[in-house]
């Protein structure tokens, strides 16, 4: 084998091993419609390898009511953890946090998970954010293409 098969080899199997190895959570609603003013979410890891110190924040950036009413805010509603989250392991993270005991129009929300891995020794967080709203008295969900910030 020459050197430049032996260098293209070693960089495929050092992408694959970073491929491998990258976390990848999935993030989806749990539910079709706010029940009760609660709207769930399920937290799962796809990845390959395990996670640790995995917390879940839900925060509330806007409410729409029927009756109009909006109400703005980043308040954090709901946060859960740390868990572990094995292979192929979730956990459901129930966002609250309205205000009003009206049905909901449309909600933005985003969804904040930070967890570590055994290989990488920093917190890693991945935000990613939520629009439902009501459309001929059913709900539609609208997702944003996850961010994955490492600190």
């Amino acid at each position: 084998m020459d050197r430049s098969t032996a260098v293209a080899l070693g960089v495929l199997g050092l992408v694959l091993a970073i491929y491998v190895a990258h976390p990848q959570i999935k993030i989806a609603p749990g539910a079709s419609s706010p029940a009760n003013g609660v709207i769930p979410f399920d937290i799962k890891n796809d990845g390959a390898l395990s996670l640790f110190g995995v917390t879940a924040t839900c925060l509330l950036d806007e409410v729409r009511y029927e009756d109009n009413v909006v109400e703005r805010h980043d308040t954090i509603t709901q946060g859960r953890g740390p868990v572990a989250l094995d292979r192929e392991g979730a956990m459901t993270i129930a966002c609250g946090g309205f205000t009003r005991d009206v049905p909901i129009e449309r909600a933005d929300m985003t969804l904040s998970v930070e967890f570590s891995t055994r290989f990488w020794p920093r917190q890693l967080k991945m935000q990613q954010r939520f629009v439902v709203a009501r459309s001929d008295g059913t709900f539609r969900w609208w997702l944003s293409v996850p961010e994955t910030r490492y600190y």
